[in-house]
């Protein structure tokens, strides 16, 4: 990719160090090397269990779990970034990491549905051609956010620049709404429930939503 003065920028993520990156590195000072976390697999652990999504369901069907289909590890037995984010940020630059890549959790910011939020949609030949959001819709959106989570994770942004890292902002890392994804009941349906994820246009338009509010 390129930065504003249009030279290369090479930006790598791992979630395991094996070295610092320091000014004795091969690298150059504008080598990116961070670590990236997936809300749903990382944030719980402590405090606030987000239940509202599609794959707190999956994860916790009994029938998947027997089968092998997930592990059996549940996420709120996770490592509790979302509490514990002062302290992993650090650790983080002590290693040497300079960048970051943080997921934001659609049910955390909007643990109910938005449905009712009307947008105006575009279709042709059963495509979506263009939903429209609007600085009234944008408005419409603030008052049913859940703000604490907002102001959450805007102190984490701050903690994550105050270390000096590179942050960079990944709106969605699967996790769909449960009001949008029904993973068991669409299987048993064979997909044909209502609730059947991208397969619906319903699902895209809360998404364009969902990310015109984080944009």
């Amino acid at each position: 990719m390129n930065n504003r003065n249009n030279k290369s920028l090479l930006v790598v993520f791992t979630n395991s160090f094996i070295f610092y990156v320091n000014d004795k590195t091969m690298f150059s000072k504008r080598f990116l090397l961070g670590f990236s976390l997936s809300g749903f697999q990382s944030e719980m652990g402590l405090s606030d269990a987000d239940e509202n999504s599609d794959w707190w369901k999956w994860v916790h069907d009994k029938n998947n779990v027997r089968t092998g289909i997930v592990s059996g590890d549940m996420p709120e037995e996770g490592v509790a970034y979302w509490d514990l984010y002062e302290t992993y940020n650090k650790v983080a630059r002590d290693l040497g990491a300079n960048a970051f890549r943080l997921g934001i959790e659609w049910t955390r910011l909007f643990p109910r549905a938005t449905n009712d939020i009307k947008v105006d949609v575009v279709e042709e030949n059963r495509d979506i051609k263009n939903i429209n959001v609007t600085d009234e819709t944008l408005n419409s959106m603030d008052k049913v956010v859940n703000a604490k989570a907002v102001e959450h994770y805007r102190k984490i942004f701050k903690n994550v620049k105050d270390n000096n890292m590179y942050l960079i902002i990944n709106a969605y890392h699967w996790p769909l709404p449960i009001e949008l994804h029904d993973p068991i009941l669409s299987r048993e349906s064979g997909l044909s429930y209502e609730k059947n994820g991208w397969l619906n246009h319903k699902t895209v338009v809360e998404f364009t939503k969902y990310a015109a509010y984080v944009a």
